[in-house]
């Protein structure tokens, strides 16, 4: 059963996508300042050296997503353009920081959906 786009893009307007990330925000703000140590905070030392490994997690994050990308383009024969793919991944990423495949994720959202 084939459904319609605008009818998808419906069910996500913009308000209400903002909602649910603001609450996010405000969370993630809440349980950072309640927990903030100034000492500890100051007592990380930023350097060329901690810059340089600080650059290469973000470079190997970029690398993993990108070979996701190859790998589900192969998988669908080309199916999909670079563009589908990397929506994909990014579901995929989301899916994954919600309910971690780890702790029975997977299992969850394969019964949902």
């Amino acid at each position: 059963m084939q459904t319609d786009p605008r009818e998808i893009l419906k069910v996500f307007s913009p308000k209400k996508i903002i909602w649910p990330i603001l609450i996010g925000l405000c969370v993630t703000a809440f349980l950072f300042l309640k927990d903030f140590d100034k000492e500890a905070f100051s007592a990380v030392k930023w350097n060329l050296n901690s810059s340089f490994w600080f650059f290469l997690a973000i470079v190997s994050v970029v690398i993993r997503d990108w070979a996701y990308m190859i790998r589900i383009r192969v998988l669908t024969d080309q199916y999909l353009d670079w563009k589908r793919a990397f929506i994909v991944i990014m579901l995929w990423e989301f899916r994954s920081a919600l309910a971690p495949g780890m702790i029975g994720g997977g299992f969850i959202f394969a019964i949902l959906f």
